[in-house]
């Protein structure tokens, strides 16, 4: 299928057994697409290119977004395992065409007449969450039922410290639908049920949970604010942050306010290998919110479709790529020289304060040098300053001291894209706002995150926006700066709709857009003018 005829648009850096490299969007929404890996005509597997960016950490000059991916095998392993002269390429996953300049040959050791990529076992690795990994159909019943196990005790000492932990997703599917394990699954799929309403408390369990888990030896890795990897041997288990809304269930990353809690607790079992899982009492409702309609169907080439409102809600919890840029912001607030910032503020600051609605207290979001942040400050105004560089964050109190500001002026470490950090933060800014108003101030910040931190940045908002006379008041570049020159060292920058961020905030955020401006003269720094937006949001009541 050739690509002139699909809307796709793309460029591939590098594609052999070490590392898969490129971007690659859709020309019709801008959007990164799911990408499958194929061989001699034979997927391999899958992945959403946006779940491994590479732009976060160091922008590509030609600003496009860019997915880097290592499946973890090394080359001389890797070329065991691969026949001669393999003919690789990735295609688009939804329209099957294959990605401009893709093809490549690989050229391994196994014979040229071998389906796949296969160990000295002969197991069959595929492409799965970024890596080759052996699916359950490779394994022996001994092994499945080996990990089955170590869930069944997991599941067990869960309970005894006060948790719920119940089969989810794949393993779930697999029980009701087959009483075994999906053949192209690799893993055991778990869901943690929280006792909190909220998304911030269920994190705060999540974490809680994880922490237990490593305190009893358990290997456990945080891929997202509510998803964490367990690792027993060779053996790895999924567990899924899921909590009660009104009383209907909410499943990471699919299912918002979907089954009856009368569904799902008090849990019951199911048998899958042969071996006992907790699962819902009911699970039918669960499988058809999470696979459709024809769950009872199997499907290997089944893949996620959730709505664009699901994806919303769901995106503070996806920080799959927390901290990619924390490197540049640290070094660029360490090394520079230049860093002191200018005694005189932003254009922008000086438009806050003409807005002459005095607040009692400024949440800097993203407070970088602290520029503004202290200048509010010589204005009698109190300030808290959030920055996830602690560079900054260090020369930043040093400064206030050095100004005789301490008093007015604080600065806290907050990484935004980590719920748990945003929660500690919220309560830190309570606990010290005292009586009066807040202003949530941001300032160049939100083009400086990916779209799953923004998500968060807004939830931090409309938690804080508590009261009629708090508001927010946000400076960011638009899509129209795109191609303007800049004048800082090239770095991460997202170059934001207008329009579907405002609506964003309103639908998901319950922020009301009260004030828009956009243009240029804004925020000249030197030859740079930027194209910029200026917003200002109250809570919707």
């Amino acid at each position: 299928m050739s690509i002139e005829k699909t809307p796709l648009s793309c460029g591939i850096d590098r594609l052999d057994m070490s590392l898969i490299s490129g971007w690659a969007r859709y020309l019709d929404n801008n959007e990164p697409m799911e990408i499958e890996l194929v061989m001699n005509d034979v997927r391999i597997g899958t992945f959403r290119a946006d779940l491994y960016r590479a732009d976060l950490a160091v922008m590509r000059q030609d600003g496009k977004f860019a997915f880097r991916i290592e499946p973890g095998l090394n080359t001389d392993l890797m070329r065991q395992c691969v026949p001669a002269g393999a003919i690789v390429y990735l295609r688009d996953a939804k329209t099957k065409s294959i990605l401009h300049n893709s093809t490549r040959t690989w050229d391994g050791l196994a014979p040229k007449d071998q389906q796949g990529i296969r160990n000295a076992s002969g197991q069959q690795f595929q492409l799965g969450k970024g890596r080759f990994v052996v699916p359950l159909k490779e394994r022996s019943a001994e092994w499945r039922i080996g990990i089955l196990s170590i869930t069944k005790e997991l599941a067990r000492d869960a309970t005894a410290a006060g948790f719920i932990l119940s089969a989810a997703y794949g393993t779930l599917l697999g029980a009701v639908r087959e009483k075994a394990m999906i053949p192209h699954d690799d893993d055991v799929d778990m869901m943690l049920l929280a006792t909190s309403s909220s998304m911030l408390g269920a994190v705060h369990e999540l974490k809680a949970f994880e922490d237990y888990l490593s305190s009893k030896g358990y290997k456990v890795e945080e891929l997202s604010n509510g998803q964490i990897h367990v690792t027993v041997g060779n053996q790895s288990i999924d567990i899924f942050l899921g909590w009660f809304e009104n009383a209907r269930l909410s499943l990471t990353f699919t299912v918002k306010q979907g089954p009856e809690q009368i569904d799902i607790l008090p849990l019951g079992t199911v048998f899958i290998e042969g071996v006992e899982l907790p699962a819902p009492n009911t699970p039918e409702p669960l499988l058809a919110a999470i696979y459709g309609p024809d769950w009872k169907t199997p499907d290997p080439l089944f893949q996620w479709k959730c709505p664009a409102e699901v994806v919303n809600y769901f995106s503070p919890i996806h920080n799959y790529n927390r901290s990619a840029n924390i490197d540049y912001w640290r070094n660029y607030y360490t090394t520079r020289s230049n860093l002191s910032p200018p005694d005189y503020p932003s254009q922008f600051a000086l438009f806050m304060m003409g807005l002459q609605r005095n607040p009692k207290l400024i949440v800097d979001l993203g407070c970088g040098s602290g520029r503004d942040s202290l200048f509010f400050a010589t204005q009698g105004l109190r300030v808290i300053g959030l920055d996830y560089a602690d560079s900054a964050i260090t020369k930043n109190s040093v400064r206030a001291l050095a100004k005789g500001l301490c008093n007015v002026a604080s600065f806290i470490r907050c990484d935004v894209s980590d719920l748990s950090d945003v929660e500690k933060n919220l309560t830190h800014i309570a606990l010290n706002k005292g009586d009066g108003s807040i202003c949530v101030y941001s300032r160049f910040f939100f083009h400086a995150i990916d779209e799953n931190t923004e998500g968060a940045a807004l939830l931090l908002v409309s938690q804080l926006l508590s009261k009629t006379d708090d508001f927010a008041v946000f400076e960011f570049r638009t899509e129209h700066d795109r191609e303007r020159e800049k004048v800082t060292p090239a770095h991460f920058r997202r170059y934001i709709n207008v329009d579907k961020f405002v609506e964003r905030a309103q639908q998901f955020y319950s922020l009301n857009c009260i004030y828009r401006a956009e243009g240029l003269g804004y925020a000249i720094f030197g030859v740079d003018d930027a194209h910029v937006a200026r917003l200002i949001f109250a809570r919707r009541t």
